[in-house]
């Protein structure tokens, strides 16, 4: 498996439902630190400790039983061992402990109490279902506890490791510092270790036949191997990637069928390992009351003398289009932003017959003039077709309006476009911006 491979510093897991997440991955890592770091004090982080107990560590028995480790025999649970090497860390209270037969000791933690780590120094953590926690917590109390020991594991790349799994069905905003990990991989780096790896494999089968001459040289090269994969080891962070189909072989078809019946965005995200795209708070979360306002009367809102800010989506079912101004509204002694009217065509119709209907409308406007704002979404070459920001311009023209362009760059990204709008519609720094308003009648 090429995440036991890489074996990095961190690796982050993030692996759809049905992929075998805890027995086939978190088991043999566990097993991995163990031994590599005899003694060391292991964190296993959970939401709470029912569902450690219920959820977690009966997966993670099962995947060290299928990587042949036999509990009673290699590791006890929640007692003390007997004749066993001890925990270079103290170990008061064994219910919640995991010790192995060289002393190395996993605990347990749970999130649900607070400080529940403090009391510890930990040298390797694991965590499954990460998409739960909250990020500010695990950062700020659990990852402070790594610590400790320096002397006997410093050289090694387990020492402070982290192995953390989940799938992404979640919300998008609550687990994108997860996703937001695969920037911090090094692709190149990640190549190399595997192909020296794959070197190593195929040196140590060569090795079982190799005569005493050959063995020696052999061994010289595994232990220039090992030095080298340490080092870039040290610092390395890996993502890892899957779906339920990869893993298909062991899954059956009422599985399939019944994650089928759960709609298709959640099999989207939850079995095919898609990136989720929504979020439960809604993507507007600081919009509130004081953002509407009622159109007392008539074109209350409305200054002809004005020009318009428009901004358009290029969807094929929809073509919709923002009317915007930057004015005083009679109840207010600033200048606001105000969505004061909407315009869309439906399928078949498109852009122009939208641009068309706001020209229409405002046919009497004196002040035939919109700064239009547009993103590399609408520049972008076509094939056999005008790029879609001329298409704007010209219908314009051809209505007789000028058009001043707003370029604004490369489309952001989900996340950073929720972050922008929040910020705005949360007024902290109104002398940044121009509060935003929204006709209720039109707009909403």
């Amino acid at each position: 498996m090429k995440v036991q491979m890489i074996s990095a510093k961190e690796t982050y897991l993030l692996w759809g439902r049905g992929t075998g997440k805890t027995t086939g991955a978190i088991s043999p890592r566990m097993a991995h630190v163990a031994e590599a770091m005899p003694g060391h004090l292991s964190c296993i982080l959970g939401l709470n400790y029912k569902h450690l107990e219920t959820n977690v560590i009966p997966k993670l028995k099962l995947g060290l039983q299928k990587c042949g480790y036999v509990d009673g025999v290699d590791y006890v649970t929640g007692t003390p061992p007997k004749s066993w090497p001890k925990c270079l860390y103290p170990i008061d209270k064994w219910e919640r402990a995991m010790t192995w037969r060289n002393g190395t000791t996993f605990q347990e933690i749970s999130v649900a109490q607070p400080g529940s780590a403090n009391a510890f120094d930990f040298q390797s953590l694991f965590c499954d279902e990460f998409k739960f926690f909250d990020q500010k917590k695990v950062e700020g109390e659990i990852y402070p506890t790594l610590r400790g020991f320096k002397d006997k594991f410093e050289h090694l790349p387990e020492y402070l490791s982290k192995f953390l799994a989940t799938d992404k069905y979640a919300d998008y905003i609550k687990i994108k510092w997860i996703l937001d990990k695969r920037k911090l991989v090094d692709d190149k780096k990640v190549e190399v270790i595997y192909q020296l790896q794959l070197h190593k494999i195929e040196l140590e089968q060569y090795l079982q036949t190799a005569t005493q001459q050959e063995s020696r040289k052999i061994n010289a090269v595994l232990k220039q191997i090992d030095a080298r994969l340490g080092l870039l080891r040290q610092t390395l962070v890996f993502v890892s990637e899957s779906s339920a189909y990869d893993n298909i072989e062991n899954l059956g078809d009422a599985w399939w069928e019944e994650q089928k019946k759960k709609g298709e965005y959640e099999f989207k995200v939850a079995v095919k390992n898609e990136d989720p795209t929504q979020s439960s708070d809604g993507y507007y979360p600081a919009l509130k009351t004081k953002h509407e306002y009622i159109e007392v009367y008539p074109g209350c809102d409305y200054d002809k003398r004005l020009s318009f800010i428009i901004a358009m989506d290029y969807q094929h079912s929809v073509a919709p289009l923002c009317a915007v101004q930057i004015s005083k509204l009679p109840w207010n002694d600033m200048p606001t932003l105000n969505f004061i009217n909407e315009f869309h065509s439906l399928f078949p119709k498109g852009i122009e017959d939208t641009i068309d209907a706001f020209c229409n409308y405002y046919q009497y406007h004196e002040n035939k003039t919109v700064s239009y704002v547009f993103d590399n979404t609408a520049i972008g070459k076509r094939a056999a077709a005008r790029r879609l920001k001329d298409i704007v311009i010209e219908r314009f023209m051809h209505n007789g309006w000028s058009v001043i362009e707003v370029y604004t760059g490369q489309m952001q990204d989900h996340y950073e476009r929720f972050e922008s709008i929040k910020k705005r519609m949360a007024e902290e720094h109104p002398s940044e911006y121009f509060p935003i308003r929204f006709n209720n009648k039109r707009i909403y």
